[in-house]
């Protein structure tokens, strides 16, 4: 006889009543079992301990022990997933990234409401989050973070090499589910005098995306910036195309560098705002020579046209590698077409960029 599935295991952690009964009801008439509802930091710590969930939603901001307090502690003491649940507000998305980068699953904003639409992403997220805590994946050892490229194993690198002409060349990362941390090891590693320039598209929602530019501002050797209508595309300047809209770049004419335009961007399962293909088809229309695609971590295949189009243009697109994944959907999907040359562990991104693009 076949045992019945067991089902996921999830606390609920919020300040407000309210939200936690709402929380409850779409949870557990998604097929999901809750273990228990938490009122704050503290309370969601000895709740978590004692019923060991599969994953935790956690609220951003409560009263006592806050929900970036209270992530530290659970993430010492369970093996949980843990989705934040963050407002929209600038406070809220300063937060919540940095609880992605303290290792919290993925977030959840709480955008109009508690209505259909956050109910849909609210259970598509608890299944990624539940595949996501069965697997029991490891992190990278700590040996590896500063390990040298000569000795890792080997990364085979394209033939293209690039000259570093910014007016030819160009660097394009697309990132969903995991990407911030890993942008933020990417560019933090990246060196000031970096030739070209770099636009990166993450699934955001606005707000967001402006607390990421800030973060990966201060965090990185190049300027990085929230991109608006007009920005030169300019070498050694990081754009983050806004969350909401579609980021593309033209050229105004003949020997300039080409320009960023943003427009509302609607958004439906085929497409995101932003989205990574809209970008990269436009990058790979507005530059004659080669450019470097990188994809990273996400559910889907955004991005797979925009690397084919990239590719066919004579560019190179680099991947990080599947184990790492927080989800690996993006990436496989390149991988299945054939379109890569090289799949990297997060910590060798950097290196295998500047080696690329002629910086070693």
């Amino acid at each position: 006889m076949i045992a019945p599935r067991t089902k996921t295991r999830v606390l609920v952690v919020d300040d407000s009543a309210v939200v936690r009964l709402i929380l409850r009801r779409m949870i557990e008439a998604a097929g999901f079992e809750v273990v228990g509802t938490a009122v704050d930091g503290a309370d969601a710590v000895e709740q978590a301990v004692r019923t060991q969930p599969d994953v935790i939603t956690l609220d951003v901001q409560m009263p006592g022990m806050n929900g970036l307090e209270a992530l530290e502690e659970l993430t010492k003491r369970t093996r949980a997933s843990i989705l934040m649940v963050s407002s929209l507000t600038r406070k809220g998305a300063e937060v919540t990234l940095a609880a992605l980068e303290k290792g919290a699953f993925d977030y959840i904003p709480k955008t109009n409401g508690l209505n259909g639409e956050f109910e849909r992403e609210l259970v598509r997220k608890l299944r990624l989050a539940s595949s996501y805590a069965k697997r029991l994946k490891a992190p990278p050892r700590p040996e590896q973070e500063g390990a040298s490229f000569e000795s890792a194993q080997y990364i085979p690198l394209p033939n293209v090499r690039f000259r570093g002409d910014g007016n030819k060349e160009l660097v394009v990362i697309g990132s969903s589910t995991g990407g911030p941390r890993v942008l933020t090891q990417l560019l933090s590693k990246l060196p000031e005098d970096f030739p070209l320039a770099i636009l990166v598209v993450q699934h955001m929602p606005p707000t967001f995306t402006r607390a990421l530019a800030e973060r990966l501002d201060r965090d990185s050797p190049l300027r990085v910036r929230e991109a608006q209508e007009g920005d030169t595309v300019t070498p050694g300047h990081v754009f983050v195309a806004p969350g909401g809209k579609q980021m593309t770049v033209h050229r105004t004419s003949a020997g300039r560098l080409p320009e960023i335009r943003i427009r509302d961007g609607e958004i439906s399962r085929e497409i995101y705002a932003p989205s990574i293909d809209i970008t990269l088809l436009s990058v790979a229309e507005a530059y004659p020579g080669p450019c470097l695609g990188i994809l990273l971590t996400g559910m889907g295949n955004d991005g797979r046209r925009g690397m084919q189009a990239i590719k066919e243009a004579g560019g190179v697109v680099v991947v990080q590698d599947r184990k790492s994944c927080t989800v690996s959907g993006m990436v496989r999907a390149c991988l299945e077409a054939g379109i890569v040359d090289a799949e990297v562990p997060p910590f060798y991104l950097a290196e295998v960029v500047q080696r690329i693009v002629g910086g070693l």
